[in-house]
């Protein structure tokens, strides 16, 4: 629903959308009024970002990266798993669903994002008053592969203890994998619906990954699995 990137300035110049993290060398796609791009991305000394391409590209472009997916044994891997990987675990569990709402909320790596509106319906149109944020987190220091989806109990934000505690006890309960991520910073749309006027308890979990905000991002297929079991548990017993 997100795709960070870059939108093309002046003199072949780019400005970051969210905040990507490509190597120079690699390639961005886009369309413009002149069809087709597929471009190179380059760094200056200040590292300031540019593309490289046989023409000029009409100001305000979005470029994007290539998508290059690979299917091993325990892994994907691909551009753009943080969040396709949320919105596939939110249609697996919408396959069963038969009690809750899924809300595709967009921007959310532009400093804000259509949470706020979002919220306000979900809460006046059929009293929704709890949210998990189905995202993909990132491999830390003590968030491992492998391991489990991710429970997390902060990130710059701080969601109420008693309604994480609940989610922990269902996935305890049920005896599935899961981990417990502890950070300080870092946010999600669980950050607007915090600092919304309307009453939400929400919780972020999702999967991590390796290589965030790269064209390589890697997540264990192990995580997706535990991810939708999750979810599947919760949308019954929350």
């Amino acid at each position: 629903m997100v795709s960070i990137g870059f939108t093309v300035r002046y003199f072949n110049q780019l400005l970051p959308i969210g905040s990507p993290d490509a190597e120079m060398g690699a390639r961005l796609v886009g369309k413009d009024s002149r069809g087709a791009i597929d471009c190179e991305l380059e760094y200056d000394k200040e590292n300031h970002a540019f593309y490289r391409f046989g023409r000029t590209i009409d100001r305000g472009t979005s470029l994007t990266y290539k998508v290059h997916f690979r299917d091993t044994r325990s892994y994907i891997q691909s551009a753009y798993l943080d969040n396709r990987l949320g919105v596939y675990n939110a249609l697996m569990v919408a396959s069963k669903l038969k009690d809750g709402v899924i809300a595709f909320s967009t921007w959310e790596e532009h400093d804000g994002g259509s949470v706020p509106y979002l919220a306000r319906h979900m809460y006046e149109q059929w009293g929704v008053r709890q949210a998990l944020v189905s995202d993909i987190t990132w491999v830390s220091d003590g968030v491992e592969p492998g391991k489990g989806v991710a429970i997390s109990m902060r990130d710059k934000t701080i969601p109420r203890k008693k309604f994480v505690d609940r989610i922990i006890g269902i996935a305890e309960k049920h005896k599935l994998e899961f981990q417990l991520e502890v950070e300080g910073m870092g946010s999600s749309d669980g950050r607007e619906l915090q600092i919304s006027p309307y009453a939400f308890d929400w919780c972020f979990v999702g999967a991590p990954e390796q290589n965030p905000h790269t064209p390589d991002e890697k997540v264990h297929k192990s995580d997706i699995k535990s991810m939708i079991a999750l979810y599947d548990r919760l949308m019954k017993e929350l």
